[in-house]
């Protein structure tokens, strides 16, 4: 018997899946810079890379948030995330503000780098979807933590 294919997908994206989000990314700025500054030169290279960091800290922040907060049974967790979620976003306008004002930035490589986090997110969530796809009726593609005898009852 064959599983639903959102079931292979799910069992795919695990509670490490924000973290190798983050790494990905950072290796891809580092990457993007020093291609940006090489052909481009540093100026926008650092737009990149200014908006590239402010994504970067806002999806650490949400790492963060989801693994103290969002914690089942604890208490209190609504007023300490209102509390973080408006001060992030507090920072996030005045950062913006410095930023649009400043007379350095190139907004459209600032935009680009702060679209890496979602670029790499999109591709990932591509790749397992792919995969689930590519290997739709391969049994190693099932969920891990069947028994033994779970699975000779699906064969």
């Amino acid at each position: 018997m064959d599983k639903p294919a959102w079931r292979r997908i799910y069992a795919q994206i695990d509670d490490q899946f924000l973290i190798h989000v983050f790494w990905t990314s950072i290796w891809l700025t580092v990457i993007l810079v020093i291609l940006l500054a090489v052909s481009l030169g540093t100026e926008h290279a650092f737009s990149f890379f200014v908006g590239a960091a402010i994504s970067l800290v806002l999806l650490r922040t949400l790492e963060f948030t989801i693994r103290h907060f969002l914690v089942p049974g604890k208490k209190k967790a609504s007023r300490s995330l209102f509390v973080i979620a408006h001060f992030k976003y507090l920072v996030v306008a005045v950062c913006f503000y410095f930023l649009v004002s400043s007379s350095w930035l190139r907004p459209g490589w600032l935009a680009v780098g702060i679209g890496i986090v979602q670029g790499v997110i999109f591709l990932k969530t591509l790749g397992i979807l792919l995969n689930a796809w590519i290997n739709r009726s391969d049994p190693s593609m099932d969920i891990p933590n069947l028994t033994p005898t779970e699975r000779e009852r699906q064969q």
